[in-house]
């Protein structure tokens, strides 16, 4: 249709230039005339000549209006410059009756032509004035009469008339190419009618038969059309759609509307557009559609073309798929066997669990993107190599054992089962690794467990046996073949057997608590019995079992060994006459102890009576020399006296402390409950009251508790606790601390200062009698405390044992057995 009006306009064009040049030329040529016919037949009448050359002029005037291609202008110039000229000659020459007139008409008509009805109507009217103008003129007398010749009428009757054909072969000439054009355009127009209404058809059966659904969205966003997929897939039909969003199939709170009409518009700005859409069947069912936006065109409309399509299964395939690769993550991460996901092309790892990290000690971003060789996995490349050949030829492998090694650089034992995969394409290898290093190690401690518990078995004399309970066969091992003296390979072992070599005496009460104690209570039993071997022999044999049962309580089988006890038994004889002879020494020993310890009795009321008479005259008549004849004496007679007076005393405080030590050893024990924290903390009190010096800091700890002699512990705790006052009292801020701990099952006591110590190297003449590691001068003291403390630990049965950094702390430490 466009183009149809765009041939017309050009025609039109061309038939408006090719007039106005031949208009032109026409009236240059017949003004030209005109002159020449005037100046011929009335020389005398020279006003006439003003219109032939006003037209000459306006001629011109429209063949520069072609040149400049304004043909209208130029048309109209020509028109009002001819209507002008007619109307200024018919009042020179005669009014009405001017032959001029003649050419209104050809003028109206090439108005009317030319420039149209409305030019036409202009002409008319302006044609219908003038003469009405020139009439009345003619009446008022205001033009006068002129003389025409006929010759003039007939120049301007013929020139009308030849123009006027002109203009009709134009017009009829312009009237039949337009209506061939017409009747081509017609034929073309009917042609395409009928290829329109076949590609229609052909259109709506492919708009129909398509099965995603398909609609037709003007600019905002209304359906104009859907095809039967649609239909279809929402359970409407076709005529509800027409006019109506697509709210109307829209899920309720589902979708973003105002999202979707920002897509629209941009689908019709030539921007294709997808997106996934929740629609509202008929059914009230809701489902997921992949909708596409693309721009068209409808019976000449921009419109939006919508296609979409039903993914619900999709969906369901995506959510299973998704489900399932989730389980397989799950399975993959969570699996405590390693499993790697490598690409078979370059080897390199894509994916690895926790658990291959875990037995490689390499961790993920050490391995992505690097193959096992680069890593270190291997310790031969070659062993990759044909490992990946045998994978490759099979498509996958189970059990193949292979050596590779951790980060550490630690051999692993492995088994590796693997399968082709395909991942995007791509062939990869889905590879699960067992570490087998442990089992392969429990493996070779069990042969070498077997080995060991066979040679154990020759070596202690213990055979094994088994009794299946269901099929009363049994077992024995090798161990126990030699025990009854037969050969291994051709020993059957079985429970007749057994019971067959018996001791005569012994074989009732074997089969009786075999057979009996298989169907009692499961746990340990034990029996002991006498076979008698080739040639009359006796051994003796320790047997112990034990019943095991299924979940149901049904018995399964007895498992047992049997110990060849004979040279105990032996032994045990000897150690019974060896016990009677003992009994009878240790009586013996016994008296002998008894008298020993009379005599050291006798010895020690000998030096507690015998010796202090003189310590005490030594000491007594010293005193007496230095109060009477302290004037006589000089300082150093003073000085001796003194000294022999000290002497003496130290000799009676060395008695006492051997009879103090003579009694912890003859004194009886009895034991009893003792709280040696309570002892403690009121032995501490004692020693403050009596102390008027600095007072130390202790700490005792509760709860030490233990069975022995109270009179002996106190001794004890005494001597250590004045050790340390005694040894601690010189520091800026002493310190004494006592209690105990588990060390190793036993109690181990302590009683720790901060006290000047002593050097470790001299620690094994701490404990004897009389022996001192610091001098007299310094701290007093014999050396009987620690040989005191050593003596009660003893007869309780513990140890006893210091450590000490001089001038830092010092512990001492003891058991009570």
């Amino acid at each position: 249709m466009l183009n149809a009006t765009h041939s017309d306009d050009r025609i039109a064009e061309e038939h408006a230039k090719a007039f106005l040049v031949m208009a032109a030329l026409a009236l240059a040529a017949g003004s030209l005339v005109y002159l020449v016919i005037l100046r011929l037949a009335l020389p005398e009448q020279l006003a006439r000549t003003a219109g032939p050359v006003v037209l000459l002029l306006v001629a011109g005037f429209a063949l520069y209006c072609q040149r400049q291609r304004k043909i209208r202008t130029g048309l109209l110039a020509l028109g009002l410059g001819v209507w002008a000229e007619v109307t200024l000659m018919a009042v020179i020459t005669g009014g009405v009756r001017a032959p001029a007139l003649y050419l209104y008409p050809l003028i109206i008509l090439m108005a009317g032509w030319l420039l149209g009805l409305r030019a036409a109507y202009a002409f008319g009217g302006a044609s219908v004035l003038a003469c009405l103008g020139l009439a009345l003129a003619e009446v008022m007398g205001l033009i006068g009469a002129v003389s025409n010749r006929s010759l003039l009428h007939l120049v301007i009757q013929s020139g009308a008339i030849i123009f006027m054909t002109v203009i009709v072969r134009r017009v009829v000439g312009g009237y039949q190419f337009r209506l061939h054009e017409v009747r081509r355009l017609g034929g073309e127009l009917g042609a395409q009618v009928s290829a329109l209404e076949r590609s229609e058809a052909s259109y709506h059966d492919l708009f129909n038969t398509v099965r995603e659904a398909i609609y037709i969205q003007d600019c905002d966003g209304r359906f104009l059309d859907v095809n039967d997929g649609a239909v279809r897939m929402y359970g409407h039909p076709r005529e509800t759609f027409i006019g109506r969003s697509p709210e109307f199939i829209s899920a309720p709170g589902m979708n973003d509307l105002g999202k979707i009409s920002a897509l629209v518009e941009l689908a019709l700005a030539g921007e294709p557009q997808r997106f996934e859409f929740w629609g509202l069947r008929a059914s009230g069912e809701r489902f997921p559609k992949d909708v596409r936006l693309v721009r068209g065109t409808w019976f000449g409309k921009e419109v939006v073309i919508a296609t979409a399509e039903d993914i619900t299964a999709r969906k369901a395939a995506d959510e299973a798929l998704r489900s399932s690769e989730e389980k397989f993550q799950k399975v993959f991460r969570a699996s405590p066997i390693a499993i790697a996901v490598t690409r078979l092309s370059d080897g390199c790892f894509l994916d690895l669990n926790d658990a291959f990290t875990e037995i490689y000690g390499w961790t993920r971003e050490e391995c992505l993107g690097r193959s096992s060789v680069e890593v270190g996995h291997w310790l031969h490349p070659d062993d990759r190599g044909a490992w990946m050949e045998r994978l490759l030829r099979a498509g996958r492998m189970a059990n193949y054992e292979a050596t590779q090694r951790n980060q550490r650089g630690e051999e692993l034992q492995v088994r590796l089962c693997a399968e082709v995969i395909q991942l995007k394409g791509e062939a990869c290898a889905l590879v699960l690794a067992i570490d087998e290093t442990e089992r392969k190690r429990a493996e070779l401690a069990l042969r070498e467990s077997r080995a060991g518990l066979a040679e154990a078995q020759r070596i202690g004399h213990v055979g094994s046996w088994v009794l299946e309970l269901a099929s009363g066969t049994m077992t024995w091992s090798e161990e126990l073949c030699r025990i009854y003296e037969r050969d291994p390979r051709t020993c059957a072992g079985t429970l007749e057997e057994m019971l067959d070599r018996a001791h005569p005496d012994d074989a009732e009460p074997l089969a009786t608590v075999l057979l009996n104690q298989a169907g009692g209570p499961v746990g340990a039993n034990e029996h002991q019995h006498r076979i008698v071997l080739t040639g009359g022999r006796i051994k003796t044999l320790h047997s112990r079992w034990e019943i095991s049962r299924d979940a149901s309580g049904k018995l399964l089988r007895v498992l047992g060994t049997s110990q060849d006890i004979s040279p105990q038994e032996q032994a045990r004889e000897e150690v019974k006459r060896f016990n009677a002879e003992l009994e009878k020494r240790v009586q013996a020993r016994t008296a002998e102890l008894t008298a020993a310890n009379r005599e050291l009795e006798s010895f020690a009321y000998s030096i507690s009576h015998d010796l202090r008479s003189p310590l005490r005259g030594i000491d007594g008549f010293s005193h007496l020399l230095l109060e009477r004849y302290r004037d006589q004496l000089d300082a150093q007679g003073r000085d001796y006296l003194a000294r022999v007076r000290g002497a003496a005393q130290r000799m009676g405080a060395l008695i006492d402390d051997i009879l103090e030590l003579s009694r912890v050893t003859r004194q009886e024990m009895r034991r009893e409950r003792v709280d040696l924290s309570a002892l403690a903390a009121e032995l501490v009190e004692e020693m403050g009251q009596a102390n008027s010096g600095p007072r130390p800091l202790t700490e005792i700890a509760p709860g030490c508790v233990v069975d022995g002699d109270p009179q002996l512990l106190k001794l004890l705790l005494q001597n250590l606790l004045e050790n340390s006052w005694k040894y601690s009292a010189r520091c800026a801020a002493p310190t004494i601390a006592f209690g105990c701990a588990a060390v190793d099952g036993k109690t181990v006591f302590h009683v720790r200062d901060n006290g000047v110590g002593f050097d470790e190297q001299f620690v094994d003449r701490l404990f004897a009698p009389f022996q001192r590691l610091h001098k007299p001068d310094d701290f007093e003291g014999n050396g009987i405390g620690l040989a005191t403390v050593a003596r009660i630990v003893r007869r309780h049965g513990g140890q006893v044992w210091a450590e000490s950094k001089p001038g830092v702390a010092t512990t001492v430490h003891f058991t009570l057995g």
